[in-house]
Parts: C-alpha cells; structure tokens; sequence
C-alpha cells in the first residue's frame, strides 16, 4: 500500500493546497499549528505542490516534516511546472493569495521534471519524496495543447522520473488531473503507480473499473494500482473501494469534534458560530 491509514484506520490524508493559501491567507504560525495536530492525530499521508501558493505549500510542509521520523510519513508532490524567483512577480496567482515571489511556467521535459523534483526536496526538507505525480497535463489546463503535452509527458516526464525513481530520488509515479481521459490515454502507454483525480468523482464512485489494461496486460483496478480521489472541496484524499464506510467514519468524526468544541465554547461562556457545515 502507498499511501498508509491514519492511526485509526481511515484511508485518508491530507492535502496540501489550503496550507498554500488558496482562497485565503493563512499565517505561518496558523499553518504550522495545523500540520502539527494533523500529524499529531495519526494522519501519516501528505500531499502538496509546487503549484499551491508558488511553492509555500511544499516550504510550510517541510518546516513539519524535516523535523519528524522520515519513515513516519508518507509525502507526495507534482512535477510540471517550474518556479522561478521574481522579486515583481504578482503576490496572488489564480485562486491562491499572497504567494512566495515566484513565476510559474509549465515545463515537462525531461531537464524540467528533474529540476522541479531538486526543487521540491530543497523546499520540503527532505532526501526522498514517495509519490511524484505529473500535474495539470490535460485537456482542462493546455486546451488544443493538450495532445501535445501528454506526448511529451510519456515520452520525457514519466522516463525521467523513472530514472530518479532507480536513483532513490522518488518511489512511485503517477498522475494528477481533473480529466479522467487522460488518465486512461497515459495508461494505454505507460506504467504508473497511482492516479489522482481531482474532482471528477465522487468517493463513491468506482475509480478503477473504467481504467484498462496497461502495456503488460494489468488492469489498473484494485489490488493492481491504486486510484486516489480528491474530493471536491475538501482537503482530504480517499484510496479505498469501499469509501462509502470510510466517509461515514469521517462523518462521526466530524460530529465528535463538534460535540467537544461546543463543549470547549460553552465552558468559556461564549456564543457558538453557527456557520459550520451540514
């Protein structure tokens, strides 16, 4: 199994795009406060980005676990778009707020890839990332574009990161998109670990059965490779078949974590906010 359960046996993780500032900025001590309880509740599986606030997801990441067992986690991250410091460059990019002072670019050649790993273990702290994932490399992001760059995901990103792999640099490869095709198109021609599909199912869908045989005949389906989902909305990431069990342990920790925080709120006097979600 690549990406291990939290200490109570849910097969969830935590993703790491909020800690990016998307949507709204958080403070370093906020963000560090965060992965810290995450980490100290049994949540062992992370994922980030360059891509989340122009690399601050990966640098909050590894302020956590540069400083913890390395084999106490499990950490993965993207390739596909470089990072260039820009003292001028916007401090908000897309949906993400006062980013690092970086500029993006998309680049998956071969040079590309391996730069964005060097890059990415230098930001996290780390000597070994477990999953990397080729990231946005469909039709969703490139447009008429697309053709072009899952061609040169198969024939350089993918090979380039199976030589890091053999190099210790990495240990699984695979796929993050918003577009299931894609996921199948690369399949056709390559061997991958994992799958992440953002958004396009949900966790009670079945992932693997849409996905065929690979080029040696293995179907991508449960017990041959493992298909994670990130939910729409949600930070967290779900690898299992039977999601629908997983979310209603999910559902009952939510409601005890409520339970203990009115409780919390009523001993100090105070007024409940009435904003949380159903």
């Amino acid at each position: 199994m690549i990406f291990p359960a939290t200490r109570d046996g849910l097969m969830l993780g935590l993703g790491g795009a909020p800690v990016g500032n998307m949507y709204s900025a958080i403070t370093d001590d906020a963000a560090q406060a965060l992965l810290q309880a995450v980490y100290a509740d049994g949540c062992v599986s992370f994922d980030t980005a360059p891509h989340y606030g122009n690399g601050r997801s990966e640098q909050r990441y590894g302020r956590l676990l540069s400083g913890v067992p390395r084999d106490s986690f499990v950490v993965s991250t993207k390739v596909g778009r470089l990072l260039t410091p820009d003292a001028n460059a916007p401090r908000d990019h897309g949906a993400y707020v006062d980013v690092l002072p970086n500029v993006q670019h998309f680049d998956y050649s071969r040079a590309g890839v391996r730069r964005s790993i060097e890059d990415s273990l230098v930001r996290l702290g780390i000597a070994r990332i477990d999953v990397a994932y080729v990231h946005d490399c469909s039709v969703m992001t490139h447009g008429d574009k697309a053709p072009a760059v899952v061609r040169q995901v198969i024939t350089e990103s993918i090979p380039e990161l199976q030589g890091m792999r053999r190099e210790g640099l990495i240990r699984h490869i695979g796929v993050a998109v918003s577009h299931w095709q894609t996921c199948i198109d690369i399949l056709r021609e390559a061997e991958l670990d994992c799958l992440l599909l953002a958004g396009r199912y949900t966790a009670s869908g079945n992932c693997s059965a849409a996905v065929p045989a690979g080029p040696s005949g293995h179907r991508a389906g449960a017990g041959r490779r493992q298909i994670r989902c990130a939910l729409a909305g949600c930070g967290c990431q779900i690898a299992s078949s039977d999601s629908r069990r997983i979310l209603a342990g999910v559902a009952q920790r939510r409601a005890d974590t409520r339970r203990r925080t009115d409780a919390l709120i009523e001993s100090r006097g105070e007024s409940r906010f009435d904003g949380y979600p159903p």
